[in-house]
């Protein structure tokens, strides 16, 4: 077998390789909290964002929600505008 059949099988095993939800979720996590930090975000705006993605992405990938809105009222206490002013800092 050459080296390139041997990269070529090992490139199609690790794109194949599936990862639990929850080590998806834990990398989600850890990318929007480095991120964060490394641009000294302020409590609102981008941090909402990015939180709302990894809560978005947790949610469609256990399909426990099927759009925004429900992500919204299952994981925040405020309504949906009130989460979307948060993020694009004012009320909508």
């Amino acid at each position: 077998m050459s080296s390139k059949q041997k990269t070529t099988i090992a490139a199609q095993q690790s794109s194949s390789h599936a990862h639990p939800v929850e080590e998806i979720v834990r990398a989600l996590n850890r990318a929007a909290d480095d991120i964060l930090d490394a641009v000294n975000a302020p409590g609102t705006g981008l941090r909402d964002g990015l939180n709302l993605m990894v809560n978005a992405t947790a949610d469609y990938l256990r399909n426990q929600s099927s759009d925004l809105r429900s992500v919204i009222k299952d994981n925040y206490d405020a309504s949906y505008k009130t989460v979307l002013g948060w993020i694009a800092g004012d009320d909508l």
